[in-house]
């Protein structure tokens, strides 16, 4: 789970207000009010190596949200893993290659990212390295997600491969099943359900929506579990609320779906 953008903020919260309520969670801060808090705190613009106060001259890059943790990320890709509850530091890792290419995403047990094109899956209890880094031939068009077992990659098309989504095994670094939609993803995924997650959301630039169940990861060609048009391009981030899938188009309509059937609740 990351930061939520100020549009993806919007959708929950409209989400929160108007979808079934059943399994709802509180919608997370959007970015401004991490900020806020950070700063009432007197840690603006800080790198903590052992404790928040202690300053480097080093600055914060992005704070990317772990449910209710932080995990700190500087200009050089050092990352310090913060405790939300008593913003106590649980664990700091330095030996990232350069910044994220794109923020990382959580699972239960890990922290997964790409980094100067190389793969690394961290133990989010003490973010030890628990699968050695690979590199990895993809670049991400968007935010990818993780389930503990594959990295899912939004992607451009390269001269070596024509797909818009590729699945990456965390264990071995290899490059799966590939898709290629209508258009590119230009979007953040999503993903949905128990654990590291069932489900994996794309939406695309002419509105073309997918759900690809994570237990085909290592299928050949994976089959949708449904697909649908929001009938507008969707260049905005999906929000996920419970089993309410949040779609904002760019005609400026909202789409409360059903992450299950892709059924539309209401618009």
């Amino acid at each position: 789970m990351r930061l939520l953008s100020a549009s993806g903020f919007v959708a929950v919260a409209l989400l929160a207000g108007g979808c079934a309520s059943r399994g709802m969670n509180p919608a997370e801060p959007a970015n401004d009010v991490i900020v806020q808090k950070l700063k009432s705190l007197g840690i603006e613009g800080r790198t903590y190596v052992n404790d928040l106060g202690q300053a480097a001259p080093t600055h914060v890059h992005a704070v990317h949200q772990v449910e209710d943790d932080f995990l700190l990320e500087d200009l050089f890709g050092n990352l310090t893993y913060v405790d939300g509850a008593t913003l106590n530091t649980d664990w700091f890792f330095a030996d990232l290659p350069a910044k994220f290419d794109a923020p990382p995403d959580s699972t239960p047990t890990s922290i997964v990212g790409l980094a100067d094109g190389k793969l690394f899956v961290l133990a989010r209890h003490n973010g030890t390295v628990t699968v050695p880094p690979r590199r990895v031939k993809v670049v991400p068009s968007a935010t990818p997600v993780s389930t503990d077992s594959t990295l899912y990659v939004p992607t451009y098309a390269t001269p070596g491969s024509a797909k818009s989504l590729q699945s990456v095994s965390l264990g071995s670094g290899y490059i799966g099943w590939g898709v290629r939609t209508p258009s590119e993803i230009t979007s953040n995924l999503a993903k949905g359900g128990p654990g590291g997650g069932d489900t994996v959301y794309a939406a695309t630039t002419d509105g073309s929506l997918y759900a690809y169940p994570t237990e085909q990861a290592s299928a050949g060609t994976p089959s949708a579990a449904w697909s649908a048009h929001a009938k507008a391009p969707v260049f905005f981030d999906l929000a996920l609320d419970g089993d309410d899938l949040g779609v904002v188009t760019a005609d400026a309509r909202l789409l409360c779906i059903d992450r299950i059937t892709g059924h539309v609740r209401w618009e």
